[in-house]
């Protein structure tokens, strides 16, 4: 009994549904590609990060030579700052629904997108 347990444990990725059968979750929370880019005119007006591009999430870095800091968010307030040379990762589907704006100035964003 004490192996059929220990086989559905969070740790080793394996749980059990509520009708009994067991579901691999590990293995869908790793990404399987990375796809980056640069918007190289992020300025004082939001606009989408990059193009339409499905993943899992998105490593969000703020270009080390930015002389001000950058805003990130959704379509409609950016209001979470990076400063340059900071990154965040962000659990997101698509990496068009990353907004960004700059404080001042035009600024540069690079991201990892990871699907």
């Amino acid at each position: 009994m004490t192996g059929a347990i220990e086989q559905y444990a969070p740790a080793s990725g394996r749980v059990m549904r509520e009708d009994s059968s067991i579901a691999n979750v590990a293995a869908a929370m790793v990404p399987t590609t990375i796809t980056s880019g640069q918007n190289a005119s992020v300025t004082t007006t939001a606009a989408a990060l990059g193009a339409s591009l499905a993943c899992a999430m998105v490593a969000l870095s703020a270009d080390d030579a930015n002389g001000d800091v950058i805003y990130w968010g959704s379509a409609t307030a950016q209001f979470s700052p990076l400063s340059a040379g900071q990154t965040v990762i962000i659990p997101i589907s698509n990496v068009a629904t990353i907004f960004v704006k700059a404080k001042s100035g035009t600024q540069k964003a690079s991201y990892a997108a990871l699907g």
